[in-house]
């Protein structure tokens, strides 16, 4: 199955594949973006570069990316990659994903976060095998909560460092 990029507003998603994320963990370009999307300076975040070998590990089985890995976050009016979202693969067999974001620092505070969050969210629920969607984030993060409440995401557990948040299907 081939999915489509999300277009939201102000961003463009794109679900990266596997040549993709490969380029990226080896400091390459980033090849069948197109000439007019750069990456921002600070894309990719250390955190980012920390997944993405998993990201590569799933995707290299896969003809094409099913959605359920990492997407780039495109800011459309310069054409910029300014982050990235995604699971932590495909539904387990309660039919849960685990979602995670961010945003380089020049980028964060002024909406991004939520804006692509609402979208993968939305296309999210849309799959059959998808019942919820959970995601955690450092207790200390208020800006992450914030997005992630903002977005329907309801605490259902925590603890000394961290809070986990989810979103059931209607």
């Amino acid at each position: 199955m081939y999915v489509e990029p999300l277009t939201t507003k102000r961003l463009l998603l794109i679900p990266m594949s596997h040549e993709q994320v490969r380029s990226v963990i080896i400091g390459e370009e980033i090849p069948h973006l197109g000439t007019s999307i750069e990456k921002d300076p600070h894309w990719p975040r250390k955190d980012t570069l920390d997944i993405l070998p998993v990201a590569d590990q799933i995707l290299e089985s896969q003809e094409h990316p099913s959605g359920f890995e990492i997407w780039m976050i495109v800011k459309r009016d310069t054409q910029t990659v300014i982050g990235d979202i995604g699971f932590q693969g495909p539904p387990d067999s309660s039919g849960t994903v685990e979602i995670g974001y961010g945003l380089v620092e020049s980028k964060q505070s002024q909406g991004f976060g939520s804006e692509a969050l609402q979208a993968l969210i939305q296309w999210a629920l849309q799959q059959p095998e998808v019942k919820s969607i959970r995601a955690t984030c450092l207790l200390v993060n208020q800006p992450s909560r914030k997005i992630l409440e903002k977005n329907q995401m309801k605490e259902i557990k925590r603890n000394d460092k961290t809070i986990s948040y989810e979103r059931k299907k209607k």
